[in-house]
């Protein structure tokens, strides 16, 4: 750990997990101001407009983080990362003067891009500057740390959104002190850049698009975040109708995405990450199950809590399969593509989500994704066994 850390030194890691934070903030607490943002606009009625005030972020995301990616590779992480904070920051807080939904939807897209573009900066300094063998665990603590920024300015945005769905997004005035240490602790050039190794022309892709990895992203993007879309509109159904006793239910479920995420650098000690992929998967599809069908809100609470331990999970192996598929040379890059398509999975998928909405309700979209994570897993066990039939074989 301590090899580690020399390298970046504690600025840079701060930096680093300064801006897990800042990716926490637009993704996890927007769902409890949704609900308020849908009174006021449309009398409570759950409309695909309201849900794009959400999932207009996974649309920015989708378009900033492989951009950033091929910026990144060139420029460097550090004017990427100061450029994206400050931007996020002030958009955020200029939602405190929209007066129509759709400002409200532009806002939160160019939220979004800088959102990708800090979350690609992350893994690929992570993946610069840590030893190998360090790598999953620190992946998984930066998922921890966005988790505990949830915990933290959850209740806060939830009591601010309680005096004003508008005073929610005060929640953005905490980015800007994250700007002085990504300029201390963030060198200003890429290792690759340094080492000398062949950058191609702004606008070229990696050689192999991981179009695996891409479809992977989207499902456990869907999982991680496309959730949070619905289930506060489901306590909503079951008479919890304050954004701050909302934001309490969830608290079990960002604790242990905490746990989760710290736990996962000494899980890949033992498991495979295909095998981390199946077992989170089950685990996702329980939780999702007990949420959809329960009938009050500490039930729906336990499931929602099961959910969260198998996101903290999925969300750092992502990172670190994505790690272990990259070029050298063009790190950033497939970095970027894939926490591209799992940021743009709630956006991507809302379409057919929403549908069932109309048709079934809350629970029935829950149910539907339980079984989204039911088939992710079954799919990587019919691989694995594939794989090692075909390596049984060449023996």
């Amino acid at each position: 750990m301590n090899e580690s850390v020399s390298r970046l030194g504690w600025a840079g890691i701060l930096a680093i997990l300064g801006s897990g934070v800042a990716i926490a903030i637009p993704v996890g607490t927007i769902s409890l101001v949704l609900p308020a943002i849908s009174d006021h606009f449309f009398d409570g009625r759950n409309g695909i407009y309201i849900k794009m005030v959400a999932t207009s972020l996974g649309l920015g995301m989708m378009v900033g983080a492989p951009l950033s990616g091929i910026i990144a590779d060139r420029i460097g992480c550090r004017r990427v990362l100061i450029a994206a904070i400050s931007i996020m920051s002030l958009c955020g807080l200029s939602i405190l003067f929209a007066s129509e939904l759709s400002q409200i939807i532009i806002a939160r897209f160019f939220i979004g891009m800088m959102a990708g573009a800090t979350g690609t900066c992350v893994i690929a300094l992570i993946s610069e500057h840590f030893a190998p063998e360090d790598q999953a665990r620190w992946l998984g603590v930066s998922a921890a740390v966005s988790c505990i920024a949830i915990v933290a300015c959850g209740p806060l945005t939830g009591t601010l959104a309680d005096s004003g769905w508008r005073n929610g997004f005060l929640i953005y005035a905490l980015l800007l002190p994250l700007i002085l240490p990504i300029a201390i602790g963030i060198p200003a050039t890429t290792r690759s850049r340094r080492a000398g190794l062949r950058i191609g022309k702004i606008g070229t892709w990696p050689r192999i698009i991981p179009w695996v990895a891409i479809a992977l992203a989207i499902v456990v993007g869907t999982l991680a975040t496309g959730t949070s879309l619905y289930w506060p509109f489901r306590f909503r159904e079951m008479g919890i109708s304050s954004a701050r006793e909302i934001a309490l239910y969830a608290v079990p479920n960002f604790i242990l995405v905490c746990v989760g995420g710290l736990a996962y650098g000494y899980i890949r000690r033992f498991l495979t990450i295909n095998l981390i992929f199946i077992f989170a998967g089950v685990g996702s599809c329980l939780g999702l199950l007990i949420v959809g069908c329960a009938q009050d809100a500490n039930m729906a609470m336990i499931g929602l809590a099961l959910e969260g331990l198998s996101v903290g999970v999925l969300s750092p192996n992502l990172a670190n399969f994505a790690i272990s598929i990259a070029r050298p040379d063009s790190r950033a890059q497939t970095i970027g593509l894939v926490k591209g398509a799992f940021y743009g999975g709630p956006f991507l998928t809302q379409f057919g989500l929403e549908r069932m909405n109309g048709i079934g309700g809350t629970s029935l979209v829950l149910l539907c994704l339980s079984v989204l994570a039911a088939l992710m897993a079954a799919i990587l066990v019919v691989s694995s066994a594939l794989t090692m039939n075909r390596l049984a074989r060449s023996r």
